[in-house]
């Protein structure tokens, strides 16, 4: 099964369900999130009984995933708590089935990175600064290589790029300078 990641403003968690991107799976995936992530979205979404809700009706009806080590148990409808991120998504991606999208979750996907189980990124630039909040590829972040398989640009100005991430970048020397 396919595992990526939607990754926008990490400023506030990304929710791409009801959004026109990416069409692939739209509102049928799957979502892993970390522990705060969850929690956030576990306080709210249940409560929303509306099925024909464009957020609510998917999520609420669709597998959840959620990466702790002290949560104590997951009692929104369909989620499993992984203790094991590692072994336990290597399981998941072997398995037969749709792909699971992680939607902010910063924390997550720097493991996921770290090792090397994204298989794509969807990656949304909005075209605004806001000088605050937690970054997807700040300190820590294990060198990765990405190719661009796709990138479109919304009238608003909103950058949705798509990539793979294509291994450990390898460093090259600079050019000799003429004397």
């Amino acid at each position: 099964m396919p595992f990526s990641t939607a990754a926008g403003s990490c400023h506030t968690p990304t929710l791409t369900l009801a959004a026109s991107w990416p069409t692939s799976s739209r509102g049928r995936a799957p979502s892993f999130w970390g522990r705060g992530t969850y929690e956030l979205f576990a306080n709210y979404w249940p409560r929303v009984k509306d099925p024909k809700h464009p957020i609510a009706g998917p999520l609420n009806g669709l597998p959840k995933y959620v990466a702790s080590r002290s949560l104590e148990g997951a009692t929104w409808n369909g989620s499993t708590v992984l203790r094991d991120v590692r072994a336990e998504v290597m399981q998941l991606k072997e398995a037969d089935g749709p792909e699971i999208q992680v939607h902010g979750s910063v924390g997550l996907v720097q493991t996921l990175l770290e090792y090397e189980l994204i298989d794509e990124v969807h990656l949304l630039q909005f075209p605004l600064v806001l000088g605050t909040g937690k970054r997807l590829f700040g300190s820590g972040t294990i060198p990765t290589a990405f190719e661009l398989l796709a990138t479109k640009t919304t009238p608003k100005g909103v950058l949705m790029s798509t990539y793979r991430p294509s291994g450990r970048p390898s460093y090259g020397s600079p050019p000799e300078m003429p004397d």
